[in-house]
This record gives structure tokens, C-alpha cells and sequence, in this order.
């Protein structure tokens, strides 16, 4: 296998993410898990970001070997990725391989791939049209992501989807992928998310950022009207003051924090006796996937993104989206501790089987060494 150590590895961001918006929406500590711990097996790591200058005030919680390469000019994200290839090419022609976040933002890396005639690897945690026509986005936001989507696909070297759905959809869409597609799921901290005894604070947590549509954070109040429960809601997002006045309208005992630091949520998972999760739709929910690895009993709706997570019965409780039986699931969890200490036993498992970090990364690397090989 190829030595990593005298490569680099370039890192893309999606358009409209940041550094600083990882921080803002607790995310900063959990994704830079993974390129610190890269960092050891590389020579170089070059992050490509959409933030500013502010960004490189990041650098001291990374390895000595990650470069922050911030945004250069103050101008459309849209347009700055077309550019992006050109005016940080000093930092993109020292990499050997670069890497994607997200389909948005796959457009720069490719283009780099082409002139400079390196290694890609798309990465997309959800496939970008498909999320895009679930959330009825804007005709120029479709039409971004079947460019970039086509455009990243063709010319790559491998890409990574978290889900069989995924997987599925993106070989039906794009058949010139099927010898470069392959699963590579969203990864979880098990010796960081796990079980500690203390006292329970909550009943239920939630954490997803807070809209209109996907989360529905609506569908839990609804389905917890009229039960006695203290309910915890962590997330930012447009739709708090409606969320909270729904709460009172129902009276129910909502606490909501926008922001916990990353460090913290573990413990927040432990103050909670379930988690509900009753989103519409998903692409692989890291904050689901957290709870379940600290054994938390999840009640959820069955979804794409949650129906391959979830075996009903086994590692949670899932059910056709309706709150009257999202209600009766609820009910269960608090009735049976039995059942409830069982179905978080085994969701700790399935993490333990199918997203432990480490096993993971190992995973990765061998796909980094194999390309750099041929």
C-alpha cells in the first residue's frame, strides 16, 4: 500500500460553510475529529473554506500539519468556486488528492482535478438533488446540483455515500458510477458517545436545527400534547419563536437551547430517557446516530434516512408518520424500562458494528493509498 506521508490531502468545503459555522451550530469539534486524525497519517492537509480571514483563528485547535486556506476575495460563494482553482492554486498544486464535503462545493475540486491532474473523491453525506427537490429549493438550486452532481460524479476517482438509499439512487442516476461509488458511513466517537449514569433531567431530547419543514419538530409536539413530559430541544434555526409558542399553545414543558458546545452534548444525550426524531427525511442524522451510541431508546418516524438506521423493535421504535402513534411509541419507552433498556443496548451495538470512528478511518486510508497507488 502507498505511504501517505510524504502526501497531501486538500479538503473542500461545501459552498456557504465555514469554520465559523461549524462553531456557530456546534458542529467545528465532531468534524475536525476526522482530519486530525488524518493529519497523522499525512504530510499536509489544506482545508479550502468559504470564510474569511477569521478563519484561520481555527488553526490552534488543529494538528500543526492542517492549513486553514480561507476565502481570498469578498465575493459570491457561487462565483468563488469557479475561481477557487485559479487564485489558491500555490496551496492545490502541492496536494495529491482532494476531497469533497458535500455535492455543493464538489465544482472547485474538480476543476482542480482536471488542470492539475489529481486524485478526487466526491464525498456527499446527502445526495444534493435529491435534497434539494425535498426541500422544493429554487429552479437555479436545482439546476446547481445537477451540474455539480454530474460534472463531480464523472470526472472522480471514488465517491463516498453514507446510505444504501444513497447509494442506490446515485447508481440509477449516474450508471457511469458503479465501479466508483461505494458506502462510507457518517462516523461516531463510541468512547466519546456513550452511556453514563446520572440523573435525568428529560424525558425526550431532540437535536436538529430548527426549520419549517425537515425536522418538524411540530410532530413531536403534537404527538406529546396532553402526556406529562419535560421535552429539550437543542438547535438554532428561523423557526424558534413559532416552535416555542407551540409549545405553550399545547402546554408543554419545552426547554430550547440554541447552542451547546460539542464537549457538552454527550452529557445532555445522558439527562434524557429517549430520543425522538421525528423528521420527515434525512441523509445519515450524525445526531441520531450520537444518541443512539450513548444507548438512548428512539422513537422515529419511518423515513428515508431513518428506515435503515432503525429496526423496529430492535435498535428503536418506528412507524408510518403519525403523531398518534409516535404518541403510543412515546408511551411505551416510559411504561417498559425493560424494553427501553434493551432498544438502547442494542442501537449502542449497532453503532459499535456499523459507525465506530476508528473502524472508519481505517477505512478511509485504505481508500486514500489505493488511489494514490494506480
Amino acid at each position: 500500500m502507498e505511504n501517505l506521508k510524504d502526501k497531501n490531502l486538500g479538503f473542500f468545503m461545501n459552498y456557504f460553510s465555514s469554520l465559523q459555522i461549524w462553531d456557530k451550530f456546534g458542529m467545528f469539534r465532531r468534524e475536525i475529529l476526522l482530519y486530525n486524525s488524518l493529519a497523522k497519517e499525512f504530510n499536509k492537509i489544506y482545508i479550502f473554506t468559504y470564510g474569511d480571514m477569521k478563519e484561520l483563528d481555527y488553526a490552534q485547535y488543529f494538528e500543526k500539519n492542517v492549513i486553514i486556506v480561507p476565502k481570498k476575495f469578498k465575493i459570491p460563494d457561487v462565483i468563488y468556486e469557479f475561481l477557487l482553482p485559479f487564485v489558491r492554486r500555490k496551496y492545490i498544486k502541492e496536494c495529491d488528492i482532494f476531497k469533497t464535503n458535500q455535492n455543493s462545493g464538489a465544482i472547485a475540486p474538480t476543476i482542480a482535478k482536471i488542470i492539475y491532474r489529481k486524485k478526487l473523491i466526491v464525498r456527499s453525506g446527502y445526495v444534493g438533488s435529491d435534497f434539494a427537490k425535498l426541500n422544493s429549493w429554487p429552479l437555479y438550486a436545482k439546476l446547481y446540483f445537477w451540474f455539480a452532481e454530474n460534472f463531480s460524479y464523472y470526472f472522480c476517482d471514488q465517491a463516498f455515500v453514507p446510505t444504501q438509499k444513497g447509494y442506490n439512487y446515485l447508481i440509477k442516476k449516474y450508471k457511469f458510477l458503479k465501479n466508483k461509488l461505494m458506502m462510507m458511513n457518517n462516523f461516531v466517537d463510541v468512547d466519546f458517545f456513550r452511556r453514563k449514569d446520572q440523573d435525568k433531567k428529560y424525558d425526550i431530547i431532540y437535536v436538529a436545527r430548527l426549520d419549517g419543514k425537515q425536522k418538524n419538530h411540530r410532530g413531536l409536539l403534537e404527538a406529546a400534547e396532553g402526556l406529562i413530559l419535560k421535552i429539550l430541544f437543542i438547535g438554532q434555526g428561523t423557526e424558534k419563536i413559532n416552535i416555542l409558542d407551540e409549545a405553550k399553545k399545547r402546554n408543554i414543558d419545552l426547554q430550547l437551547k440554541e447552542m451547546v458546545p460539542h464537549q457538552e452534548i454527550a452529557d445532555y444525550y445522558n439527562s434524557a430517557r429517549m430520543c425522538v426524531f421525528p423528521s420527515l427525511f434525512e441523509g445519515n442524522p450524525k445526531a441520531l446516530l450520537e444518541a443512539m451510541s450513548c444507548e438512548l431508546p428512539v422513537v422515529a418516524f419511518n423515513v428515508p434516512g431513518i428506515s435503515n438506521l432503525i429496526r423496529n423493535g430492535e435498535t428503536g421504535l418506528i412507524s408510518a408518520v403519525d403523531s398518534d402513534i409516535m404518541r403510543d411509541n412515546i408511551q411505551r419507552i416510559i411504561r417498559d424500562r425493560t424494553l427501553a433498556e434493551r432498544l438502547g443496548k442494542n442501537a449502542r451495538q449497532f453503532i459499535m458494528d456499523n459507525f465506530s470512528f476508528k473502524r472508519l478511518l481505517t477505512k478511509e486510508i485504505e481508500v486514500y493509498k489505493f488511489l494514490l497507488k494506480k
